[in-house]
């Protein structure tokens, strides 16, 4: 019998999960067992004698489960099978574990900005990103990078810094044992907002021009479509999904509210209607790329 790879617990099948993601894991799966057994947080509270507050915030990541807890939920949710209480024991392990900082090994200045995104990237399946303010980073040049950090992060930050933490999640994306799927769908308005001089720019624009996975939304479409600001959704596995919101004072917001992630997710496919193909967007770069 094939085994079923939509059930909750079904075992990370990418690289070995950083800790912040185990974490991420673990909650969602809790969350998960408890909806399956068809109790209310309320209920779940009053069986564990717990504020109803503390179950909210283990299942928003707020509040970290103890060994202790996780095993008494798991009784609770009667969850006996041998693999999924392996499977939790093993990332309950990686989620103490305190090495995050020292996977990515990136520059200290910026690490708050950027640490939790890579940790996401680095194990997701799919990533579908949504660029309405700049060339998503994922695709930017050094150079790009470098000339827009005091825009997205304010003159005191570090612009080399910036410029490898992006070049490394990029690296980190390539070096990946197996496949990730990435679509990138831009505003129009992004090819012509000026970011460094015009060789930073055009060589930018090359670049975007020859990525298969971009798509542009069109400005004629612009009035009808508008997402703001800039976000990206990840798919991790058949374990659920996950959002990053690129605020405007260059902050990276986690979304896992389900509400929420829900409208992201409807604003991504509205996008997507609403985009050109890949061929028609890559001659439309090039000719903004032409116009400098």
């Amino acid at each position: 019998m094939m085994p079923d790879r939509h059930h909750p617990d079904h075992a990370l099948d990418q690289e070995e999960p950083t800790p912040a993601v185990a974490r991420w894991l673990i909650r969602t799966r809790l969350r998960r067992l408890r909806e399956r057994r068809l109790l209310t947080q309320d209920q779940v509270a009053n069986e564990m004698d717990w504020s109803v507050s503390k179950v909210i915030r283990i299942e928003s990541g707020a509040f970290g489960v103890s060994v202790y807890d996780m095993r008494a939920l798991l009784a609770l949710y009667r969850v006996d099978d041998r693999a999924q209480l392996d499977e939790l024991r093993r990332l309950a392990l990686i989620a103490r574990s305190r090495h995050d900082r020292r996977i990515f090994h990136m520059p200290s200045s910026v690490r708050t900005v950027f640490e939790q995104v890579a940790h996401f990237e680095r194990s997701a399946t799919t990533i579908d990103v949504y660029a309405a303010t700049w060339i998503p980073d994922l695709l930017q040049t050094r150079e790009y990078a470098a000339a827009l950090a005091p825009v997205r992060l304010g003159d005191q930050v570090v612009t080399d810094d910036v410029a490898t933490s992006v070049i490394q999640r990029q690296e980190w994306l390539t070096r990946r044992t197996r496949h990730v799927r990435t679509t990138f769908l831009i505003q129009e308005a992004v090819l012509h907002r000026q970011v460094g001089g015009a060789s930073v720019q055009a060589t930018q624009l090359r670049r975007l021009a020859a990525t298969p996975s971009v798509r542009i939304i069109p400005r004629t479409a612009a009035a009808r479509f508008v997402a703001a600001p800039s976000f990206a959704v990840m798919t991790i596995g058949d374990h659920g999904s996950l959002a990053f919101v690129y605020g405007f004072d260059g902050s990276i917001q986690l979304v896992e509210e389900p509400e929420r992630l829900a409208q992201l997710q409807d604003a991504l496919s509205q996008a997507s209607e609403f985009a050109i193909d890949a061929a028609t967007s890559s001659r439309l770069i090039a000719e903004a790329g032409q116009e400098r």
